[in-house]
């Protein structure tokens, strides 16, 4: 069962999508089944909000969804299904397939903050419940196989001393029917001679003895067998085991000493490529001051708002396919950091043109300064946050120093509206963006036009540094 505190998270992000503001102007045609001839046959799997809501119930005890991961992959359905079926109106402006990919990019910023400030602690409780619970069990089991192998003992040794009194006294019974038939012996044979009589009377005693100890021998041999028999019983894949667990300490011993041996090399290979190598990587140094500047940024909080959150994964394609087309060049946090642990950067600047990469990506892609305020106030937040610590490690910025004056020249336009709709709807992104495939951009257009531009690619030029004067970013533009 979902805990309480992941189901009422569950419920409140289902409420930014289905709220009555949010239902009057985008999600009320998601809230109810798809009732279309021939839905069926483009969609396999028919989902809904109104679905979603129902199966969220009002209590963790009448919810449906054994996880908030589960959850997350209906409310997606929703609108991937939406987004499949709706693809031929992608560039009509407020159609269902433009409302389907404002919910699904609302959703998923409000749900990567809530992994990050809800779920990720919830799921360690669960986890950790989890797991005592099974230890418990284990214990449990333990106790029952000890007292089950304890009973199984007492019972061999009862039986043990049992056949041992049994053996004990039929010594006892032929001791005393040898001393009563010698004292008949005795009283009858008196006119015998006396060494006689101690002579007969040794050797008997030390026959009696003698076969004692033979009896005795006997049981502790039947004892030994049955020990042995027992040891047999243990299968030979557990005796294999064994040994091969032996020998397999010894190797990973030895192993281990090779492992430190190669680390220890390859700390010294990676100490000394900056000084005597060719320069293709940053010194470690550099990567560990890199390093903590990114995790500067991922763990940096607006409150308990992480604006990093959006950025650490790559952006899912299935769920926004044009991301592809219209942003060609693509990268997220925890891509940079592999990058920088695998020593793929030559200098701290390759590094820095990534992590700006990041966040003009989204400042391009999320072009309605509107409806994706949030999101583009995080890349700008992200990137001045950047700026500022980089050139504590030694970095700069290489491009023009009125960037944010450039910047807000670029937001103005875009911001700009016509009779309601952006004025610059068709100069957002590269023409090839705007068509199916290439064959349908207008005839000879890259003969008309012999330098595309598009106000996504200067912006992007903008926050990577490319651009050396104020003038250049307005040049791109006309």
């Amino acid at each position: 069962m979902i805990s309480e505190t992941a189901h009422a998270e569950c419920v409140r992000l289902l409420e930014l999508l289905t709220n009555p503001r949010v239902q009057e102007s985008w999600s009320w045609v998601f809230m109810t089944p798809v009732d279309i001839p021939g839905y069926d046959k483009v969609i396999k799997k028919p989902m809904d909000l109104g679905t979603v809501k129902k199966n969220l119930g009002s209590k963790p005890s009448r919810c449906r969804f054994k996880s908030h991961e589960k959850f997350a992959r209906d409310v997606r359905l929703v609108f991937h299904n939406a987004l499949v079926y709706n693809k031929d109106d992608q560039d009509v402006k407020g159609s269902v397939y433009a409302a389907a990919q404002h919910l699904l990019r609302v959703f998923e910023t409000a749900y990567a903050k809530a992994i990050d400030s809800v779920f990720r602690a919830d799921d360690a409780v669960v986890a950790a419940a989890k797991a005592a619970h099974r230890e418990a069990k284990e214990e449990k089991r333990r106790a029952e196989s000890d007292d089950t192998a304890r009973h199984e003992g007492s019972s061999h040794h009862h039986h043990h001393s049992t056949s041992s009194s049994h053996h004990h006294r039929e010594e006892g019974d032929v001791s005393s029917k040898h001393k009563h038939k010698h004292k008949k012996d005795k009283k009858s044979k008196k006119s015998k001679k006396k060494s006689k009589d101690r002579e007969k009377d040794r050797e008997h005693r030390h026959s009696s003895s003698s076969s004692g100890e033979s009896k005795k021998k006997s049981h502790r041999s039947e004892h030994e067998g049955g020990v042995a028999s027992s040891a047999s019983a243990i299968p030979k894949d557990a005796l294999a085991a064994q040994t091969i667990l032996t020998k397999n300490d010894v190797t990973q011993s030895t192993s281990s000493v090779s492992v430190v041996t190669q680390s220890n090399n390859s700390v010294t290979k990676r100490e000394l490529t900056p000084t005597h190598g060719t320069g293709a990587k940053m010194s470690d140094s550099d990567v560990t001051a890199c390093l903590s500047l990114l995790m500067k940024l991922i763990k940096y909080k607006e409150g308990n708002i992480s604006p990093a959150a959006p950025f650490l994964q790559p952006v899912d394609l299935t769920h926004f396919p044009d991301y592809r087309v219209k942003v060609p060049n693509r990268m997220h946090l925890y891509g940079v950091q592999k990058k920088l642990r695998s020593g793929s950067y030559s200098t701290i600047d390759a590094f820095a043109y990534d992590m700006r990469l990041i966040f003009s990506n989204c400042l391009v892609y999320n072009s309605d300064v509107i409806l994706s305020k949030v999101m583009r106030n995080h890349a700008v937040t992200l990137m001045k946050l950047f700026e500022s610590q980089f050139v504590k490690i030694g970095g700069s910025w290489p491009g023009v120093p009125e960037r944010w004056k450039c910047h807000q020249i670029i937001h103005e336009i875009l911001a700009h509206r016509t009779d309601g709709q952006e004025t610059a709807q068709w100069f957002k992104y590269p023409i090839e963006s705007y068509y199916d495939s290439p064959d349908q951009i207008p005839y000879n257009y890259y003969k008309t036009v012999k330098e595309p531009m598009d106000i996504g690619t200067v912006s992007t030029k903008l926050h990577l540094g490319k651009y050396k004067h104020a003038r250049s970013p307005g040049a791109g533009i006309l």
